[in-house]
């Protein structure tokens, strides 16, 4: 009963994380960059917890040749978590050659899984008794650990030097979105320390005491479940921020509320206001959904409001201002430096494809 409980919980964790990360790859709001980001944390975790799946069933078991099925991306998930964070804190940021580094022991990973897999019987028997069971599998293990953690502090540390800057700015939304980042990475350590500890435990046991925990009926499902419920907060969070508005603001209202005014006693013309002095346009993941919960406005009267106002649909408001800031940054000598796609970026459009159809309708 406990096996079919454990795979049960396996499954859905598999499935929630495989239906988020598809919808992050083909989501069109938000920073593209962000997105594929974190749809490949969200993919690759999946396949890591089906690989746990299928040996807690059994399933690998009697087809020797499946055994080394390339599911197991463990040394992805910190890149992937780390530029997720990166690109939704700093939309304009492109990917340098430097970058690199931190694709390299992902890539050897994904290579040596698969170069195991499309070997032949004697070669993945000889590898598994030579190198993967006596030495690899430990190392890394240790790695894995190793870099999880430290990509969780390069993110953190990231997060609380935009808060800083942002306090300076006095973008209230910015602000906003680093406290929730915040909240997922503080999350996520407390989950992996949890899992962390499991493997830990079993090295030490295993390497110094010669006592095998996995024999031990429960070690494995606790461990398994406990690297489940990393992708479980994972998929949660990434459902929060397609789907919900995602953003505390009675954090953000204390923190600016001399900004904000308008936010506790919303006004028709405060709305517009809000646009212009706290530059909410700005911010990839802005919605109607999200404005009407920030502003307390009903979504039917802020798109009202705004069709009166400027003639516009609100996706069209939307647009034009941040084509006005756009040009407004081309023409601004401070931003000579950056290129017009990384302005684009930077005035809000999700992407380089969705600022070159915006131009090209503000020219028909």
């Amino acid at each position: 009963m406990a096996d079919l409980i454990v795979s049960l919980l396996l499954i859905v964790a598999v499935g929630s994380g495989w239906t988020m990360g598809w919808v992050y790859l083909i989501r069109e709001r938000g920073n593209k960059k962000a997105n594929i980001q974190f749809a490949l944390l969200l993919l690759l975790f999946s396949l890591c917890v089906l690989n746990n799946l299928l040996v807690h069933a059994g399933i690998l078991y009697p087809f020797r040749e499946k055994y080394f099925v390339p599911l197991w991306y463990t040394l992805s998930l910190g890149p992937a978590l780390y530029f997720f964070v990166k690109f939704s804190l700093y939309p304009a940021y492109e990917l340098r050659w430097t970058d690199g580094k931190h694709f390299i022991l992902p890539l050897a990973q994904g290579v040596l899984y698969w170069a195991i897999y499309f070997s032949g019987d004697e070669a993945q028997a000889w590898m598994w008794k030579h190198f993967l069971a006596p030495f690899f599998k430990t190392f890394e293990g240790i790695l894995y650990v190793f870099f999880l953690f430290t990509y969780l502090t390069l993110s953190y540390r990231y997060i609380k030097y935009k808060q800083a800057v942002v306090r300076r700015k006095g973008l209230f939304w910015e602000y906003s979105k680093s406290v929730w980042l915040q909240w997922t990475i503080k999350f996520l350590f407390v989950l992996s320390v949890v899992n962390t500890s499991y493997i830990v435990m079993d090295f030490v046991v295993y390497n110094f005491l010669g006592w095998n925990l996995y024999s031990v009926k429960g070690f494995s499902y606790l461990g398994d479940l406990s690297f489940a419920a990393m992708l479980f907060w994972l998929t949660w969070r990434s459902f929060q921020y397609a789907f919900g508005v995602a953003y505390p603001t009675h954090i953000q209202f204390k923190s600016f509320s001399t900004e904000n005014e308008w936010a506790r006693t919303p006004s028709e013309q405060g709305l517009f206001n809000w646009f212009d002095t706290e530059k909410v346009h700005l911010d990839p993941e802005l919605h109607i959904g999200r404005l009407s919960f920030m502003s307390k406005l009903p979504p039917d009267q802020i798109r009202e409001l705004i069709r009166r106002e400027s003639g516009k649909s609100f996706p069209g408001f939307l647009e034009e201002k941040r084509l006005e800031t756009y040009r407004a940054c081309l023409d601004d000598p401070k931003y000579r430096r950056q290129t017009p796609r990384s302005i684009g970026l930077q005035a809000g459009f999700p992407s380089s494809s969705a600022l070159q159809k915006a131009l090209s309708r503000s020219f028909v």
